[in-house]
């Protein structure tokens, strides 16, 4: 069976490289809480104020999926990290 796919990728166009998705990621910096407006940093750029589960859902309409999260407790603040296909 692998052998076949081998065969079939051969074939192709590309003549044998195989494409890899490309990715583009988005660090976010979150300070406060989770209630109430927010204060964001995006790849370290000031954004804006809003809620966290706002924001995250308008990062998903914009085609960004959240793949990890670091929390810091001591200092009550967390990372997201999204990520995207490269156009």
């Amino acid at each position: 069976m692998f052998e076949r796919m081998l065969t079939s990728i051969e074939n192709q166009p590309t003549r044998g490289k195989l494409l890899l998705q490309k990715w583009e990621y988005m660090f976010v910096e979150q300070e406060g809480g989770t209630e109430g407006g927010t204060l964001y940093r995006v790849n370290g750029e000031l954004l804006e104020h809003k809620e966290v589960w706002t924001f995250a859902n308008e990062m998903g309409d914009d085609g960004w999926e959240m793949v990890g999260a670091i929390v810091l407790l001591k200092v009550n603040r967390y990372m997201m990290i999204f990520k995207r296909p490269k156009a």
